[in-house]
C-alpha cells in the first residue's frame, strides 16, 4: 500500500470518528441530554452525514470513489447551511438584528442545566397536565412528584401552607432555586404566630387554567391553605398568538428553533409595517378573566384563601431601563399589539374581583438596573422585588 493511500485511509477514519462524535447519537453521549431539539438534531445530522460521505469518497476506489464525490457535491449545500446555522448561533445573530433576549444580567445563568431546556424534562401525568421528571443539579432540585419544591411532609398544628402557581417566570426560568419567587417569598413573608411554608407549583407554559389543574392535583397532597396565582403573562401570550397566528407575530418567531429562520423573521419585522388590525372576534376573549372565575369557584368550594397577582411584562414597566432598552424596542417590533392586548386582558381580570386580583404591573418602575431577560422573564433581582411586593400584600391580609 502506498504512502498516499495510507494518508487517505487515515484521514477517512478520522473523519468517520469525527462524524460519529458530531452525530445526534454522539452529541447525546457527550452532552448527557437524552432528548435533543430539532435544531440540534438537524444540524448535527447534516454535518455528520457530510463527513461520512467525504470519508467514504477518500476510502473508496474506482467507480465507488466517483459516486462518493458526487454525493459530496449533493450534500455540501446542506452541510454549508448547517455550518451557517452554527455560526449564527455562536453570534446570536437574531438578537443582534432585533434583540428579544438578553441574559447578561443573570448572576448564575451558567449554572442553569441544559437538561431543563430539553423535552426530556417533561412527564405526562394525565388530565392534560405535564410535570417534571425528578432531577437534581447544582442549586436546582425537582422532587419525586415533578415539582420544583420540597416534598410534602406532615403538617404541624400552627403551620400555614401557601402554594404559588404560575408559568416559567414563577417556576424560575434560568435561575437557581434560592432565587425563585416562592423561595424569596418564604424568606420575606411575616405572619404573626404562624409557621408559614411556601411551595413552588410553577409549570412552564401554564395559563391560569393550567395553574388550576396543577393546584387540583397537588392541593390535598400538600395540605394547602392558601394559593397565590402569579399569573397573566401566558394568557396574554396565548391571546396574541390566536390573534396573530397568520402574520408575523409571536407564534412564528418563537416556535422555530433555527437561528437563521429567527434572524430572517426579525429582519422582516425590523423593516415591515407592524400595524396589525385586531379582529373584532378577539375583543371579548379573555381567558385570564374566565380562569379567575373558575379558580374562585374552586377556592370557595375548598375553603382556600386565593389571591391573583398580575405579573408585570416588559411593556408594562415604566422605568428607563425597561422603556429605553433595545430589548423593549425588539419586543415592540416583533410583537405588535401585545401591549394593548395586555391592558385589555388585565383590565378584565381586575374588574372580575378588585379585592383579590392585585396589579403588579408597576413592580419594576423604580428599578435602576436591568430586570428583564426577555419580554416576560426576569433576573434574580426582579424575582426579589416581585416576592417582596407579594409578601407585603399577604402580610397585611394574614389570616
Amino acid at each position: 500500500m502506498t504512502r498516499d493511500r495510507w494518508i487517505e485511509l487515515t484521514v477517512a477514519v478520522a473523519l468517520a470518528l469525527l462524524a460519529a462524535a458530531l452525530s445526534p447519537w454522539g452529541f447525546t453521549l457527550l452532552t448527557g441530554r437524552p432528548v435533543l431539539s430539532l435544531r440540534v438534531t438537524a444540524v448535527s445530522a447534516a454535518i455528520a452525514i457530510f463527513l461520512l460521505v467525504v470519508a467514504f469518497a477518500l476510502a473508496a476506489r474506482g467507480r465507488a470513489r466517483t459516486i462518493g464525490f458526487h454525493l459530496m457535491l449533493w450534500t455540501f449545500p446542506v452541510a454549508l447551511l448547517a455550518s451557517l446555522e452554527i455560526g449564527a448561533i455562536a453570534l446570536h445573530l437574531a438578537d443582534r438584528i432585533l434583540p428579544l433576549e438578553d441574559n447578561s444580567s443573570l448572576r448564575n445563568q451558567n449554572r442553569y442545566p441544559g437538561y431543563l431546556f430539553s423535552d426530556a424534562r417533561w412527564k405526562d401525568v394525565g388530565d392534560g397536565l405535564r410535570v417534571y421528571r425528578p432531577f437534581t443539579s447544582d442549586g436546582i432540585a425537582i422532587n419525586g412528584l415533578g415539582l420544583r419544591t420540597a416534598a410534602p411532609t406532615p403538617k404541624t398544628p400552627d403551620e400555614w401552607r401557601i402554594a404559588v402557581t404560575g408559568g416559567s417566570t414563577l417556576f424560575g426560568y434560568r435561575v437557581l432555586d434560592a432565587d425563585t419567587i416562592p423561595a424569596r417569598l418564604q424568606g420575606a413573608i411575616r405572619v404573626p404566630d404562624r409557621k408559614v411554608t411556601v411551595y413552588n407549583f410553577g409549570i412552564e407554559g401554564a395559563t391560569l387554567k393550567g395553574e388550576l389543574t396543577v393546584l387540583r392535583r397537588f392541593r390535598d397532597i400538600y395540605a394547602i391553605d392558601q394559593v397565590i396565582f402569579y399569573t397573566g403573562g401566558n394568557d396574554v401570550t396565548l391571546n396574541h398568538m390566536n390573534r396573530d397566528a397568520a402574520g408575523l407575530g409571536l407564534a412564528a418567531a418563537q416556535t422555530t428553533g433555527f437561528e437563521l429562520v429567527r434572524a430572517a423573521l426579525r429582519v422582516v419585522a425590523l423593516w415591515s409595517d407592524q400595524t396589525t388590525p385586531e379582529p373584532a372576534a378577539a375583543v371579548d376573549r379573555n381567558s385570564l378573566r374566565d380562569g379567575i372565575a373558575e379558580a374562585q369557584s374552586y377556592c370557595a368550594a375548598t375553603a382556600m384563601h386565593c389571591d391573583f397577582f398580575l405579573q408585570p411584562l416588559i411593556f408594562t414597566c415604566k422605568s428607563a431601563s425597561c422603556r429605553q432598552s433595545a430589548l423593549a424596542h425588539g419586543v415592540a417590533r416583533l410583537y405588535p399589539g401585545m401591549e394593548e392586548i395586555t391592558a385589555r386582558i388585565y383590565a378584565g381580570a381586575l374588574a372580575q374581583d378588585p379585592r383579590h386580583v392585585i396589579d403588579l404591573r408597576d413592580a419594576f418602575d423604580q428599578a435602576s438596573g436591568p430586570i428583564y431577560t426577555d419580554f416576560i422573564h426576569v433576573n434574580e433581582e426582579g424575582n426579589r422585588i416581585a416576592a417582596e411586593r407579594i409578601a407585603a400584600t399577604l402580610s397585611a391580609r394574614a389570616p
